[in-house]
């Protein structure tokens, strides 16, 4: 019983689970490239040689694959074919998310804090994602 409450409370605290998915995030981009990059050193006189509109096979699509590996820090948003992801927006979602958390906080408190105090809060959010 003590465990399933452990998993509660970690899958209650928004915060925790956000910044696990993104070092899963980030560990899982950086396990891609690093193979991928490995696969097509390896096999670089291959792909050179290939014609790819003659012969698309696994090792088109995987070179094809790491390109875009390459290219995807670069990108700032993305959209086709239905999908649309902008990181702009998904900073700003966060920015939003966090503000509503501080907004719920201060209507459970009874004593409501002065008003420095949530200025202050309020600069250290936007610090946080100013620097990013």
């Amino acid at each position: 019983m003590n465990i399933f409450s452990k998993i509660y409370k970690f899958l209650y605290d928004l915060n925790k689970v956000e910044s696990e998915l993104h070092w899963i995030r980030k560990g899982w981009y950086i396990i891609l490239l690093i193979f991928s990059s490995m696969y097509v050193l390896k096999n670089f006189d291959t792909f050179v040689t290939q014609c790819f509109i003659c012969k698309f096979d696994g090792n088109s699509l995987i070179f094809v694959l790491w390109l875009l590996l390459l290219i995807m820090p670069l990108i700032n948003s993305i959209e086709g074919y239905g999908f649309k992801f902008n990181k702009e927006q998904a900073k700003q979602d966060e920015i939003t998310h966090k503000i509503k958390i501080l907004k719920e906080d201060i209507i459970k408190q009874n004593n409501h804090p002065d008003l420095a105090e949530l200025e202050n809060q309020l600069k250290d959010i936007q610090k946080e994602y100013t620097n990013e």
